[in-house]
């Protein structure tokens, strides 16, 4: 059901990676999907984009462009899209790149010595 056309690795805060998918029973492909780990989980967002709020004290919110009516169909093909993804990542040999905290000690230890 899901192809991954692409996953391009970053290291950019939470987000640890882009992917563009092909949903191909619909031949519909959705890219820049992110994929965001916060050390303790992993998950995806859809592309989205920032609507500001209309209250002066709130920050606004990122709505996604697309997603399913139903947030257990949502949560369902993101189960569905982390198999595959893992499986991409395998089959190219892409790593998760490491978290900026791993470097950084890596870094301390080599200068300590």
């Amino acid at each position: 059901m899901i192809e991954i056309i692409h996953y391009e690795p970053i290291n950019k805060n939470k987000v640890i990676g882009h992917v563009d998918i092909k949903i191909k029973p619909w031949g519909l492909v959705i890219r820049h999907m992110q994929h965001l780990d916060n050390g303790t989980k992993r998950w995806f967002n859809w592309p989205s984009f920032f609507e500001e709020s209309k209250n002066s004290g709130d920050k606004g919110r990122y709505i996604p462009f697309v997603e399913f009516g139903l947030s257990v169909h949502n949560a369902e093909f993101m189960e569905k899209l982390a198999i595959e993804v893992k499986a991409f990542k395998e089959k190219y040999k892409i790593a998760d790149p490491k978290p900026l905290h791993e470097m950084m000690d890596s870094q301390w230890e080599q200068k300590e010595e």
